[in-house]
């Protein structure tokens, strides 16, 4: 469950939320969403780490902004 719910972006409330055929704004692909929530450097997937680069160029980190899909209307 909890890998489907990082591959799509999703909270388990938002799940309930989506049954509907629109991809939910926040789904940026199940690439993009994993290094959303793990980072891109792979040796620190299993570590509560992030990097510099991470921390620099992931918006959604700092917890105030987060990256839509452009072509879904908000």
């Amino acid at each position: 469950m909890h890998a489907s719910l990082v591959s799509s972006n999703t909270t388990s409330v938002e799940v309930y939320e989506k049954k509907r055929a629109v991809r939910w704004q926040y789904d940026l692909g199940k690439k993009r969403n994993f290094e959303q929530v793990f980072g891109k450097k792979k040796a620190l997937w299993f570590f509560p780490l992030f990097s510099k680069d991470d921390l620099d160029n992931i918006p959604a980190l700092e917890g105030l902004e987060f990256p839509t899909r452009a072509d879904v209307e908000v």
